[in-house]
């Protein structure tokens, strides 16, 4: 086996056992896991909703920083959650 196929696997692994499987409650109150299809959906809209919050806001305002820390998380959540699509919809 190639240290690239083995590197792979181990990744997949870890993704599987961190996160794969997870609830994520989506903004209509369903309950689906996280990184399906329709969980990337509403975490995009999440982002692109909140982003637009966040632009209504002063510079330099509490309200503001409040946004972008949330918009921050919701990014890296968005990134997992593509990462774990991309791996579930596209096996080795």
């Amino acid at each position: 086996m190639s240290d690239k196929l083995l590197r792979e696997y181990i990744q997949i692994a870890l993704n599987e056992s961190s996160v794969s499987g997870d609830p994520y409650r989506a903004t209509n109150g369903a309950v689906i896991p996280f990184g399906c299809d329709d969980c990337v959906v509403d975490l995009g809209d999440r982002l692109e909703d909140n982003t637009y919050q966040r632009d209504q806001c002063p510079v330099g305002t509490a309200s503001r920083t409040h946004y972008n820390g949330v918009l921050s998380l919701l990014r890296k959540n968005l990134r997992r959650a593509k990462k774990i699509n991309e791996l579930e919809n596209y096996p080795l």
